[in-house]
């Protein structure tokens, strides 16, 4: 079941007062799920590791993809996912398996010349 904003209010404030550690770690999750909620779930995992991106849904006890969409409203922010879309295969950048990757950085920043 979804939380709604005011249930998740809550359930932060419990993770909040709850949580023993590093308080950055548990500023970034939280800032990691707020951003998300803007510009999706594709874009964070360009932004973090796997292995990040799950650390977060661990620590707030969230499943990132039941609340964020796939592509949020300012998905189009991100050069990186306007790199995973030019190369075409989204998971192969996730994964850094893209060969010619720092190419397609370089093509979306100048213009093509004829």
């Amino acid at each position: 079941m979804l939380l709604d904003n005011d249930q998740l209010e809550q359930h932060f404030d419990k993770i909040i007062k709850e949580y023993e550690g590093d308080v950055f770690v548990l500023e970034a999750a939280i800032g990691a799920f707020v951003v998300g909620r803007l510009v999706g779930w594709r874009v964070l995992l360009l932004a973090h590791s796997l292995r990040t991106f799950n650390k977060y849904q661990k620590l707030l006890k969230l499943d990132f993809k039941e609340y964020m969409p796939e592509r949020g409203k300012y998905a189009e922010k991100s050069n990186a996912l306007r790199v995973a879309d030019k190369v075409g295969n989204y998971w192969k950048v996730v994964s850094g398996h893209v060969p010619g990757r720092t190419r397609e950085v370089e093509s979306l920043a100048e213009p093509q010349r004829s």
